[in-house]
C-alpha cells in the first residue's frame, strides 16, 4: 500500500493583528517636522502603537537620547 499526500497551508500574522485592533484609531503628533506615535509601555494588555486613552490633562513625550521633553496637544 502507498500514500501520497498533499498539504498546503498559509501562516500569516498580519490578519490576526489587523483583526484585533480593527476600528481603533492610531494618534499621530508632529514633532520637530516628523510625524511621530507614542510608544506608551503604560498602557495595558490592550495598548497599541499610537494608542491614545483620551486621557485628559498634560501630555508629555521625553526624548530618550536626548532628553527633551515635547508637550503634545
Amino acid at each position: 500500500m502507498s500514500l501520497d499526500l498533499t498539504y498546503y497551508y498559509r501562516l500569516t500574522f498580519y490578519d490576526a493583528f489587523t483583526r484585533a485592533y480593527e476600528g481603533q484609531q492610531v494618534k499621530s503628533y508632529r514633532l520637530n517636522g516628523k510625524t511621530c506615535i507614542v510608544l506608551d509601555a503604560t498602557s495595558g494588555r490592550y495598548g497599541y502603537p499610537g494608542y491614545d486613552g483620551n486621557l485628559e490633562g498634560e501630555k508629555v513625550a521625553i526624548n530618550t537620547v536626548t532628553r527633551e521633553y515635547y508637550y503634545l496637544s
